[in-house]
């Protein structure tokens, strides 16, 4: 076992399809799920840059699973507790290697009868059963991911610190090409949608900057949040989070 091994982390193969699902007990904040679903780092002197964490350097998929019967969307509760329900249990997913079918969240208590006795169930069975209502998540694999394999992840930073971070009016982006690079500068939100294009093309080695003042494609001011920096070139990938404030 190579937690108890101490081997950990390990490596997997690239496009390799993966689900994390179970009870994470994120109880009344948001960050950690922000963390792994748009890899949004608080600590980066520590751990590094944000960056997004699926293969398609895309965001994670976090699907709002509903109860059968109702539209609800706890997965814990415990009648005799002084907590309230509430989500604890989730289910993060490659949307570059997985497709999705039906999902929801089974709760015995809020099917009716015929629907029951159709599948066999009685009233109380997931209360009975566990505090934590079971997650239902269909999945295919997907064989289309077009991604490259080699070097999608930089051995080094070719994006610096862009300055000032926050910022309210402009921000200037640094970059750095080692070498004759085609590559791709955007702006892009949490949901991984792209919200501005600063560079489509070509360059030589070198240092440049560029500068975006909270605008989208079309000029329109874009609301005050976290955005990321995107940088993407046929092999590599890498991403920056700024904050934009108005």
């Amino acid at each position: 076992d190579w937690r108890r091994d101490g081997l950990g982390p390990f490596d997997i193969d690239f496009g390799t399809p993966f689900v994390h699902v179970g009870d994470f007990n994120f109880v009344g904040y948001r960050q950690q799920v922000e963390t792994i679903r748009i890899g949004d780092i608080e600590d980066e002197v520590q751990y590094g840059n944000d960056f997004f964490p699926d293969w398609d350097s895309t965001a994670i998929v976090d699907p709002f699973l509903r109860h059968t019967g109702i539209r609800m969307g706890y997965t814990w509760r415990k009648d005799a507790s002084s907590f309230n329900p509430g989500k604890l249990d989730y289910v993060f997913y490659s949307d570059a290697t997985i497709d999705t079918g039906k999902h929801y969240i089974l709760n015995t208590l809020c099917m009716d009868g015929s629907t029951l006795n159709d599948y066999g169930l009685e009233h109380n069975d997931t209360q009975e059963a566990s505090d934590h209502l079971p997650l239902i998540f269909d999945i295919s694999v997907g064989g289309n991911l077009d991604l490259k394999e080699k070097h999608t992840f930089p051995n080094h930073s070719m994006l610096d610190h862009s300055y000032p971070n926050p910022f309210n009016d402009k921000i200037q982006i640094t970059l750095s090409l080692l070498s004759f690079s085609n590559f791709e500068l955007s702006i892009v939100d949490l949901k991984g949608a792209k919200v501005n294009t600063l560079h489509k093309g070509k360059k030589s080695k070198g240092m440049y900057q560029f500068a975006w003042d909270g605008r989208g494609e079309k000029g329109n001011h874009v609301v005050s949040g976290i955005y990321f920096v995107l940088f993407q070139t046929e092999y590599n990938t890498e991403s920056q989070k700024i904050i934009l404030l108005k």
